[in-house]
């Protein structure tokens, strides 16, 4: 079967998504595009980059720099960083394994940052951490990041 969407477009967002981890200029100028493929009937391949994209930006910009890229339209930064993690949010309840976990490894990013406590962000790790349908992939992720917590057993 035939790929249905043209095999330059994971290119060009990865590319891009380089592009915007590497240099401030690039990121405030391109990261629209990133935002557009998440916004669109992309397939999930092109939204699994454009997630991994701007997760690198927030570890190489902070959250807060890379929600007033994404979100340059909405005047408030407390506005800003809410919508990129419903951004996120709303993918980590994905059934696809690869969006799924590219949104948990986006939203460990912000919250290991240690900047921000996030607590609907986490809540939707740990809802997603026991639901039964988790993805394998997302979940060992979600292990990995609440791993890093203690337990009450301890």
């Amino acid at each position: 079967m035939k790929d249905p969407h043209p095999q330059i477009w994971p290119e060009l967002c990865e590319m891009i998504g380089v592009g915007v981890q590497i240099d401030a200029t690039t990121a405030s100028n391109r990261i629209y595009l990133l935002r557009s493929a998440l916004e669109v009937d992309a397939p999930s391949c092109i939204k699994e980059i454009a997630l991994k994209a701007i997760a690198g930006c927030i570890a190489t910009y902070t959250c807060e720099a890379t929600a007033r890229m994404v979100y340059s339209e909405i005047d408030n930064n407390r506005m800003k960083t809410n919508a990129l993690l419903k951004l996120f949010e709303e993918y980590v309840t994905d059934t696809d394994d690869k969006l799924c976990t590219a949104a948990v490894s986006g939203i460990c990013r912000m919250l290991n940052q240690g900047l921000h406590m996030f607590p609907s962000a986490l809540c939707c790790c740990l809802l997603r951490y026991f639901d039964q349908a988790c993805p394998p992939r997302a979940y060992a992720k979600l292990k990995n990041f609440f791993d890093l917590y203690p337990t009450s057993d301890e």
